[in-house]
């Protein structure tokens, strides 16, 4: 509301814009507009060309008929072609959000997230009870260990111990990530709300 002194004027870094007022933070940016992280972008590209073409000869294996002599190893090729054709639809559906609308916002209640893009994207608002932690850096837990910074929103863990997060930001170029985590740490610390923060090894 104008001339609200609990408000800050909306600021600008790189393309992403950050509000603050007596209600929460409002962190957004439009993917197309500021720097993205080309690595990811070009692995996933690379991978795409690679396994495309690999998804339709084994689905052409699968329906072509086998010598009597040479089987055909049915239940391995279902199998695999159930995951193949996940990546070969799936990895250009996901390429599509770099051209989509992102936002996160801080309340005393809890953490929104959303996306406006090509595709539908249910708007995810957590609360509090439910975020374990929220972090930057390389994730690492033990077994996965990644090679490109995130910003992750780690929620409690299940019944099972399983640790399920969010990466919002995710095409963010590096620098940019960094300055949306730390902008959602200096506004949990400051107003006190029950959540942790933490720089995971080697942010950079």
């Amino acid at each position: 509301m104008d001339g609200d002194p609990d408000r800050t004027e909306p600021s600008s870094s790189n393309g992403i814009k950050f509000e603050e007022s007596a209600d929460g933070l409002m962190i957004e940016w439009d993917n197309r507009q500021v720097l993205q992280d080309r690595f990811v972008f070009w692995f996933m590209v690379l991978f795409w060309v690679i396994w495309c073409p690999v998804t339709f000869f084994m689905t052409a294996v699968l329906f072509t008929p086998a010598p009597e002599d040479n089987p055909r190893p049915y239940l391995f090729l279902v199998i695999w072609l159930f995951f193949g054709w996940i990546g070969t639809i799936g990895i250009p559906l996901f390429l599509l959000n770099r051209r989509s609308v992102e936002w996160i916002e801080i309340s005393q209640t809890g953490v929104s997230i959303g996306l406006r893009g090509p595709l539908p994207q249910k708007l995810r608002h957590l609360e509090w009870s439910q975020i374990d932690e929220i972090a930057l850096g390389r994730y690492n837990d033990g077994s996965d260990h990644e090679s490109m910074v995130t910003v992750n929103v780690f929620l409690t863990r299940g019944k099972f111990g399983q640790r399920k997060r969010l990466m919002p930001g995710y095409w963010l170029a590096s620098g940019l990530k960094e300055a949306v985590y730390e902008r959602i740490r200096s506004f949990i610390e400051a107003r006190k709300l029950p959540a942790k923060t933490r720089i995971m090894e080697n942010p950079r």
